[in-house]
């Protein structure tokens, strides 16, 4: 996403930025017989313009094009070999007992993939917890009965799964922690609801006060697969086996789009938490803690 300054159209024949003061540095070919070069460390005309032609012309189009191709392909590299956890933003886990490691799967149910997710386990005999959203789960109460009685617990993701919550009235947040715990219970009145993911980010104070209200402990995630943007099955593989740890909580989606990677991605998933000696367990409080 860029975040500096903004060059002009090709028609207005000159390069111009928002933000006087910022150093910036654009290349631009405005016709196909030259290419020029405007370097500014303000939007004054402090910089100069050279017209390359010929010869000249070639080798510098062929030098940037170059360096384009170059940093898109480091940029697609580093975006691969990404750690799937980001500094400074790890919840902290010493309340929770690091007992194995948890798998856990938001934004559903889907009508599609949460069934899926839900065969995959079964036969794997594995439990995991699923943040569920209370719009879906009016949806499709039937889900929420089988996650239930497959032996999962329910943790409750908000109704309307919307980013901004914490900056909502506290009206608004009681609003959606409570109508999804109504559209939990009442598709499974005794259904395992133990938990509170927020949306998009950690678990933020002003949410963590309405959830505790509901008997809710927050829980965040401490391995993020970014499955969500479908990076393809392998990558979504590496980034787990490549970052499980003792205690990690591991972030996967059943829901919130297209999620036929993270299915295919499932058994090969299971098989390295297998491989590198862990169990997959529920969270759960440590006994000195309330």
């Amino acid at each position: 996403m860029w975040h500096g300054n903004r060059i002009a159209s090709p028609r207005q024949g000159r390069p111009i930025c928002d933000n006087p003061g910022r150093s910036w540095r654009a290349f631009r070919i405005p016709a196909p017989r030259a290419l020029m070069i405007a370097t500014s460390d303000t939007c004054s005309v402090m910089g100069s313009h050279m017209k390359l032609t010929g010869p000249a012309l070639v080798g510098m189009v062929i030098v940037v094009v170059a360096l384009a191709m170059a940093n898109s392909g480091a940029a697609s590299e580093s975006s691969d070999d990404q750690p799937a956890r980001i500094a400074g933003t790890l919840p902290d886990l010493s309340e929770w007992a690091a007992d194995g490691v948890t798998l856990t799967f938001d934004d559903g149910p889907h009508p599609t993939y949460t069934p899926e997710i839900l065969d995959v386990l079964e036969a794997r005999d594995v439990r995991a917890v699923f943040c569920v959203l209370g719009e879906l789960a009016h949806k499709h109460p039937e889900l929420i009965r089988r996650i239930a009685a497959d032996g999962h617990v329910l943790c409750n993701h908000s109704y309307s799964h919307d980013a901004h919550l914490p900056d909502r009235p506290r009206s608004r947040i009681e609003e959606e922690i409570g109508d999804t715990m109504d559209a939990i219970i009442e598709a499974t009145p005794d259904a395992s609801i133990r938990f509170f993911r927020q949306p998009e980010m950690h678990v933020k104070p002003e949410l963590a006060a309405v959830a505790a209200d509901y008997d809710l402990a927050p829980l965040d995630w401490t391995l993020d697969a970014r499955d969500w943007n479908r990076p393809g099955v392998a990558t979504i593989t590496k980034r787990v086996r490549q970052n499980i740890e003792p205690g990690s909580i591991i972030l996967l989606h059943d829901g919130g789009g297209d999620r036929s990677q993270t299915v295919t991605a499932l058994p090969q998933i299971l098989d390295d938490v297998e491989a590198a000696g862990y169990d997959i367990v529920i969270p759960r409080l440590r006994p000195d803690t309330t």
